[in-house]
Order: structure tokens, then sequence, then C-alpha cells
């Protein structure tokens, strides 16, 4: 397939790359084209794709379908297809101008079989006869014995005519004047006649009639399961519309085949009827000779629809394409792409990836929000909203970023499952987090654990972007509300590592996090003097500690928020002087672990002299490693200053 004017998105070239290889040309189309199975999480960006490929085919005048199953229209499998088979602006048989208008005999065939409604005679002097089977005889015979009757005619109302279609709608609505004088129209289908329509649909000795009443059947009860096949009504009737509609795309003309394939994109298919929808056109591919590509978007995890597709480890049925987080050049681009400008530190490009983690809805919309707070900061940016064109101010950046990472906004999510992700946003691991679900009372938490861990707070042992999110939740929690505040979590967790689960440097980071510098000063003094913690210990259990998140933003400058920090600590103690050039450091390094504190240089100059100073009281080996440290930050003085 020719590339298009549309450019791929950032950070998918690879998934761009796979779908233009399964939408080219394949002149006979004798092999197989597997079914895109595109996977991502809550904001990752799966419309976003489907939307760039349905514009490359726009572009290329190919036909394509968008159907969101999300969407309360599309009930079942009937519904999607009756839709894609239509002239609507995003579907199948809409007029494209390379394609001209494509055409579905076999599949409207099915889809009158099944909505006829066979239940009441039509208006005027032609009773219908008596018996479901015959009926549908009479109907088919109004459609097969006109020669070449028109079915486009059918095809245009099917989906606007609901779920039944009346004998009187078939002879007036459609036109029986309209099947009987008008020629068949079937755009380059090597379809000649109706009645070939009607006789694809024999099997074996069956008649065409009989196959069609089982498929009635197979939809209208839909939950009965066939023990012969081993298989429910629905599975078999998705099927069974699936290959009518693959087989209408087979029959087209030698000039349609030199072209990109028309493209049937699938989004939520892990929502309503799509896992059905999904088996069913990767069952049928596998006659191969499609000229029709499938591309569609599911969510991972427990919920996905890849779990139940049948394995095919070759790949020849579906291919699964994963959607990954940016990487650190592909916020880069996104902030080349949004600011207008081509070159950016690499300072901001971190803080910004190291606060979404790379996550791409999260992402988009904090670097938008950064240029527009002109780079003033992240939390600026966390709090700034998009101009609203209005009278009602669009949501913050920060809730606009909870609900991506989220797939629906705050107000309108489980409010229980909120409450403990909020809670449970406090720890640092897994276990952490599941005691503290596990302890919450009054009120006790309903929502499961499964639930709960469908909603990462960490991945490959760092914070996500959602846990960065529900921590500034956490932070403006009142004490006196339904759940516990900032301080009554981390003082849990302190409780937690020093007796369910022993481990002081997790304790002093919690303590640290409820404001208990001096009492993490003293811990960090001790070790300090501990001569069996070597220099690289030592660092590593600073860095790790001082990792803790600030639960407020503070007010430049910043060094004025140190002194003040080192006054309330020792109001009412007198720390040794070991203790206090300990603090000093401690609470600098705290500060500079927020990205907008990171380019104070009067921050990393007070680290800089009270690590040198410490590394002359340092008892263990190693002391080179804290002057080493102490370097990194004059360096880093000097680069701020």
């Amino acid at each position: 397939m020719a590339e298009s004017h549309v450019e791929s998105p950032i950070g998918r070239r690879e998934g761009a790359r796979r779908f233009m290889a399964l939408a080219s040309p394949g002149g006979d189309d004798s092999g197989k084209r597997p079914v895109m199975v595109v996977e991502g999480g809550h904001g990752t960006g799966k419309t976003h794709f489907l939307s760039w490929a349905a514009s490359a085919l726009y572009d290329a005048g190919v036909p394509y379908a968008y159907v969101d199953l999300a969407e309360h229209r599309f009930t079942d499998v009937t519904s999607v297809l009756s839709f894609v088979a239509s002239v609507n602006a995003s579907a199948l048989g809409h007029t494209r101008e390379n394609f001209g208008r494509l055409e579905f005999p076999r599949l409207w065939m099915a889809l009158l079989a099944i909505r006829a409604d066979l239940g009441s005679d039509p208006l005027g002097d032609e009773p219908l006869p008596e018996g479901e089977r015959e009926r549908l005889e009479w109907v088919l015979s109004k459609v097969r014995t006109r020669g070449r009757g028109a079915l486009r005619k059918l095809g245009d109302q099917l989906e606007r005519a609901g779920r039944v279609i009346s004998p009187e709608e078939l002879l007036t609505g459609f036109g029986a004047v309209e099947i009987i004088r008008a020629g068949l129209g079937l755009s380059g289908l090597a379809v000649n006649t109706v009645d070939e329509v009607v006789s694809w649909f024999r099997t074996g000795i069956n008649e065409p009639v009989d196959e069609l009443i089982a498929l009635r059947h197979q939809v209208q009860e839909p939950d009965q399961y066939n023990a012969v096949l081993g298989r429910h009504n629905r599975e078999l009737a998705a099927q069974s519309l699936c290959k009518a509609l693959r087989a209408d795309l087979r029959e087209i003309n030698r000039a349609q085949r030199q072209l990109p394939t028309p493209a049937l994109m699938l989004d939520n298919v892990d929502r309503g009827s799509g896992p059905e929808l999904v088996s069913a056109l990767v069952r049928s591919a596998k006659d191969g000779g499609d000229h029709l590509s499938v591309v569609v978007a599911t969510s991972g995890g427990r919920t996905g629809v890849v779990n139940v597709l049948p394995d095919d480890t070759e790949g020849h049925l579906w291919a699964p394409y994963r959607l990954q987080s940016f990487t650190t050049a592909e916020v880069s681009e996104l902030l080349t792409e949004a600011s207008g400008q081509g070159w950016h530190s690499d300072d901001v490009i971190d803080h910004l990836w190291g606060f979404t983690g790379g996550h791409p809805g999260a992402s988009t919309a904090l670097v938008e929000a950064w240029v527009r707070c002109e780079g003033a900061g992240v939390a600026e940016a966390l709090l700034d909203r998009p101009p609203s064109p209005g009278i009602e101010a669009l949501p913050t950046t920060e809730n606009t970023m909870l609900t991506s990472v989220l797939g629906e906004t705050p107000n309108n999510f489980n409010t229980d499952l909120l409450a403990a992700l909020t809670t449970c946003s406090a720890a640092r691991d897994v276990e952490s987090g599941l005691w503290l679900y596990r302890e919450q009372k009054e009120p006790t938490h309903e929502v499961g654990e499964p639930v709960l861990l469908e909603h990462p707070l960490w991945e490959e042992g760092r914070p996500t972007v959602l846990r960065r999110l529900l921590q500034r939740v956490l932070a403006r929690r009142e004490p006196v509300g339904t759940y516990p505040d900032w301080g009554t979590v981390h003082r849990s967790l302190v409780h937690h590592y020093r007796t369910v689960r022993p481990d002081p440097v997790r304790k002093a980071y919690h303590l640290l996090c409820a404001g208990e510098f001096l009492l993490v000063a003293e811990f960090l003094a001790e070790r300090l003097t501990d001569p069996e913690i070597d220099g690289d210990e030592w660092v590593w259990t600073l860095k790790d500690i001082t990792d803790a998140p600030t639960r407020s933003t503070f007010e430049r400058p910043y060094f004025d928020v140190l002194l003040t920090v080192l006054g309330e600590q020792t109001r009412t103690a007198e720390p040794s002087p070991l203790v206090r050039n300990t603090l000093k450091l401690l609470v600098a390094r705290h500060l500079l672990s927020d990205p907008d504190m990171f380019r104070t240089a009067e921050l990393h100059a007070s680290a800089h002299q009270t690590l040198s100073e410490l590394a002359a009281e340092f008892a263990g080996e190693g002391s080179s490693r804290l002057l080493a440290e102490a370097a990194q930050h004059l360096s880093l003085w000097d680069r701020f200053k």
C-alpha cells in the first residue's frame, strides 16, 4: 500500500508499517490476511491508531468501516454487520473514489432471512403460506425469481429498517417493482443473478432456505448450545454472517484488486458483542482469498478479547500488536509538534516523561499543557485548563490525564474503586498496596482485589502515571473525610514496615512522607557512622528515601523553603551537628526530587556542601562515593546557576 500523506502516529510506526502491509493489494489474494489485534490499556491510543488507518484509506479512495462496539446501538453481531454493509459515511457500502460502491448480496440475503417478519401477512390480496419455512421460501421467491432483480434497494434499507422487516415493507418499502424492473447493478461483482446469491447458502443436500432458517433460529435463540458442534448459536450465527461478508468481498473486479483492500475497523471489541464478532472474523479468515483487512482494538488483561481467540502461534489467522508507552524520544516529538520549536532541553523531556512514564494519553495532555504554561512547571501544567470555547470551563490537565488513564471521568468512575486506588497509591509496591486495602476500615472497601489490580499503580518497579496522579488526590484528602488522609496512610505504612514486613529504609521513606524529617535524618546519620555500611549502600539509601513525593507544592524561592523546614524541624529539638547537617542534605534532596525544583542551583549547592562535609564523617569504606555524589551536585549547580 502506498504511503498516505497522513503521517503515522507518534510512537506507532511499527503498527503503521504492519497495517500498510496487511492492506496492500495481493493480486489474486490467495493468501490469508490475519486479523490485526491492536491491544492496549486505557489512553494508549487504540482509537487514534484506527482513526489514522481510516484516514490512510480515505486518502487512497478505498472503502473502510469504523464501528465502536461501546455504542449502545450495536447490540449484537447482526446490528454491527447491518451497519458495516450500509451506505453510512463510515461503512463499507459508502461510495469511494477508486472503488465506487461495494455491495454485499450474500450478507443482505442473510440479514433479510433473519429480520423478515414471518408472523404477519402483507396487506392486499396475496396471503402468506402456512409454516415458517414456506413463508421464508415465499419471501425469497419474491427476490430470486425476478431474474436480474435489484438487491441494492434492499441493501440500502436493511440497516435503517430496524430489527424486523414486514412483508408489506418487502413488497412496497423495498419495492417489489424495484426488484422486478431494475437491473442487478452489483459493482463489478461476479454474481450475475439473484439466484446465484441464494444458491450460495446451499450446503450438501440442504436447500438454501433450510440453511437460512437455521441461521434465523440461531439468531433468535443465541444462548442455545449446539452439542454436536460444541458451540453456542450466537457463535455459529456470527461465523455464518462473517463468511457471507468475506465471500461478497472476494468477488470484486480486477481493477479493484490492484488497490489496497477495504478494511473493517472495530473499536472496543472487548465490549458488547465484540468478542463473538472478532472470534467469527478470525475463524472465517482461514479460507483465505479475502480482499478485506480487519483491524480490531481491545483492552489488555483479563477482559481483553485475545483471551477468546483460537491459538495461532504462526499468526496466520490473527496477529497481535501491543501498543507500548512512549519513549523519551517520542515525548520529545510530541513537544516539538505542540510547540513548533525544533529543540528542547533533555531535562524538560526527562521530567515530562518521568511524570507520565510515557503513557500516551497522559503524555499528550501534559505536553500540551506545558506548552500553554510556557514551561512554568509540572505543577502549573497539571492545574492548567485549555481555553474554553463556551461559558463552562474545561477540565484541568490533571483531570484530563486521569480520564485518559482510567478510561472515564473521575466523577463517573466507581467511587469505591477510586477511593481504594487513591489510598493504595501511597504504597511502593503491590504487596504493600494490598495490605493497605485489606486494612481499610470504616468504610470497608467493597471492590475486589482482582479489579483493583487491573489498574496498575506500579510497573517494572517504578510508579505509573496513575499512581502519581492519585497521590495528588490523596494529598488533598481532609483529615476528617470519609477515607484516611495522606498522613494517616503513610503512618500506617510506617507501622507496616516496622512490624508486619520489617524494612528500615522503606519505613524511613514513609516517615519522610509523613513529615518526620528529623527522625529520618537521625536514621541516615546512624548509617553514616556504621562501619558495616559502605559508600554505595549509603548513597543508594539516600536516593531511595528522598525520592518520596512531596505533599505540597512549594512557593519559590526554594532555598527559603529549605531554611523554613530546617527551622520547623529543630524548633523543639537540639540535634547534633552531624544530624543537623544530614537533615539539611535530606531536605535539599527531597525538594530536588520534585521536577519543578530540580533546576534550583541553590539546592544543588547545599547538597554539594553537606555531602562533602558528611564524607569526612563516614565510618565505612567508600567515602569517595559520597564525594562523587557531591561532585555531581556541583556540576548541576554550575549548570543551573
